[in-house]
């Protein structure tokens, strides 16, 4: 009988060690996943922040150029996060559905928005005359991105800006940047690197929906219908539909002027 109990005791004590043991696995394993995504989340908000300083302190970007004289001879005076207004319209017109030239990420997909805040402005005299500037709104960037399972993050960050209208108007603002990580905007960049390098390249993802291109549109099939993101690409592309979830590896070759996107 005692023997009976002592084997009892060893076979509960055992299943005890285990049950221990079992959560102290989890809890590393959960506490490493919490690593790895804070990680990431701090990486997409540098990458965030790295978008908007380029595109306030670039010239060939958004930043406002001023020509200054320095010991008599003329040269350009980029004044940071002061944001040219004929830059910014052009940019919200060249660039609705697409990442700007000037800073263009392989990576991730992103859209911006400035907007100016309202300002009320008061004259005295005779009489006081009030004028109000209503705020004005500029958008650029990818229109549609990854959703459901295929999206991984998405972040906002925002920094305050000027906006220049002319000599004697700066007006405040705001610039916000909303970046994606996903499977649509990794295989849209896949694609746009290929095709501004022309260089042969790999890319191995996972796909949750089908996806096929559709004329200048690399585009992804929701349920709720499907999310389009525009290719800068002008050059002609191949790229055979992708029909089931699953993982793929996609291979580009550049040849007889096609971008071939091989799976």
């Amino acid at each position: 009988m005692r023997g009976k109990m002592s084997f009892l005791m060893k076979g509960i004590y055992f299943i005890i060690i285990l049950v221990v043991i079992s959560i102290v696995i989890n809890q590393i394993i959960s506490m490493n996943l919490i690593s790895v995504r804070e990680l990431e989340s701090i990486n997409l908000r540098d990458r965030s922040r790295n978008i908007l300083e380029t595109l306030t302190g670039n010239k060939n970007c958004l930043a406002y150029e001023e020509v200054g004289s320095v010991e008599g001879k003329d040269v350009l005076l980029n004044s940071h996060k002061i944001i040219d207004l004929n830059k910014l319209e052009e940019f919200s017109s060249n660039f609705d559905e697409l990442e700007p030239d000037c800073v263009r990420d392989f990576n991730f997909g992103y859209r911006v928005k400035v907007k100016t805040f309202p300002v009320n402005i008061s004259t005295l005299g005779p009489e006081t005359i009030n004028i109000e500037i209503e705020s004005d709104i500029w958008t650029f960037g990818d229109r549609e991105f990854s959703e459901d399972e295929s999206l991984e993050e998405m972040i906002r960050v925002s920094i305050p800006v000027v906006v220049r209208y002319d000599q004697s108007a700066f007006l405040p603002g705001m610039m916000s940047i909303t970046l994606v990580n996903g499977e649509l905007e990794r295989l849209a960049g896949f694609i746009e690197e290929s095709c501004f390098t022309e260089k042969e390249s790999t890319l191995t993802l996972h796909l949750n929906y089908p996806v096929e291109l559709k004329g200048n549109k690399i585009c992804m099939k929701f349920k709720s219908g499907d999310k389009c993101q525009k290719l800068a690409c002008e050059k002609t592309i191949e790229f055979h539909e992708i029909e089931r979830p699953g993982n793929y590896k996609f291979y580009s070759r550049y040849e007889d002027e096609i971008l071939k996107i091989l799976v």
